[in-house]
């Protein structure tokens, strides 16, 4: 709901502090989304099931960099709304996809 009334969202964990009052430049993300990266692959954390939810192949994945779900910045455009939301959504509201085991 949040997304589809405000054009920007900027997400971050209680215990995330912004150490500049400047964040004008991460607020309006020019692919849509805009993250972190971690030192993992998401190949290494990744459930194969969620794979499997998702229809695509664990092998796409081998040395794409995991994303810090702790901060992130998501632009209200149509491409982010139906090729991440969506799916985010009907993941968190599908126990064999959020809770694969």
């Amino acid at each position: 709901k949040a997304l589809n009334t405000l054009g920007n969202i900027l997400y971050m964990d209680s215990n995330v502090r912004l150490n500049s009052t400047d964040i004008s430049k991460y607020l309006s993300p020019s692919s849509g989304i805009l993250t972190w990266p971690t030192k993992h692959a998401i190949s290494s954390l990744t459930h194969p099931k969620m794979y499997e939810y998702f229809h695509v192949s664990s092998e796409s994945f081998l040395f794409i960099p995991l994303i810090r779900a702790s901060h992130l910045v998501i632009r209200n455009i149509k491409k982010i709304r139906e090729n991440i939301m969506l799916p985010w959504v009907q993941c968190a509201l599908t126990r064999d996809c959020i809770s694969p085991i």
